[in-house]
């Protein structure tokens, strides 16, 4: 009998483990993809260059459409959060 209550409270974290695989396989498995092939060059006519480079994200931090998406998008998060900041 106490053999039986040793073996089912032995290993509580497999319990986890079908959890586990899919966080990992919806999850974190496409955002390591996405952040891997944001560093891909992309031709309209070709599709994804395989070389490196850093181009997606300089376009993105000096254009000033995206900083006016983003202030937009963290104006209307702050808006509904209720910790409205004064600008």
């Amino acid at each position: 009998m106490s053999d039986a209550g040793t073996k089912s409270g032995s290993h509580p974290w497999l319990l986890s483990f079908p959890s586990l695989v899919l966080f990992l396989g919806l999850l974190v498995v496409p955002l390591a993809l996405t952040a891997i092939l944001s560093f891909n060059a992309f031709d309209p006519m070709s599709g994804t260059q395989g070389t490196f480079t850093l181009d997606n994200f300089i376009e993105v931090l000096s254009d000033a459409y995206y900083y006016e998406l983003f202030g937009d998008v963290h104006g209307r998060g702050v808006a509904c959060g209720g910790h409205r900041v004064s600008r």
